[in-house]
């Protein structure tokens, strides 16, 4: 948007400390902000829990979940839950395919952790089938 004088009004956001971006709604979308790899895996270490499930949408999936497994300056590695018990499928994605989000409508699960309401929720650029698999 132009003002007056010819300039654009450039309004300065302000990112959380944890890199993760809050969101109101419940549909888990959060606004654009663009963050780097770095930003990205910050926020999704702490989620590396086998106890805590968190929220996954792909481009032809959505609300899918997963654990994360571990997590690099690069990759993020989850574990996803399947239609079949006790089977889940494990992959790695690279971080420049995520974009990083809270999910408010969801709280923790873990009752050796404080009860904390909101979880991660990732939106991954890519069917959840082209996903790297490392199981064989």
């Amino acid at each position: 948007m132009m003002n007056a004088g010819g300039s654009k009004d450039d309004k300065a956001v302000e990112r959380p400390a944890d890199g993760v971006v809050e969101t109101n709604d419940f549909s888990g979308e959060a606004p654009p902000l663009a963050m780097s790899s770095r930003e990205k895996a910050r926020a999704i270490r702490p989620w590396v829990d086998p106890e805590e499930r968190i929220r996954v949408d792909f481009e032809d999936a959505v609300n899918v979940t997963a654990i994360v497994r571990a997590c690099t300056e690069d990759t993020v590695e989850l574990e996803l839950e399947t239609a079949v018990p006790h089977h889940r499928q494990r992959g790695t994605v690279p971080l420049r395919l995520v974009e990083v989000g809270e999910d408010r409508g969801r709280y923790t699960r873990n009752p050796e952790k404080p009860l904390r309401y909101g979880v991660l929720r990732l939106s991954i650029r890519q069917p959840r089938v082209a996903m790297v698999s490392d199981n064989p």
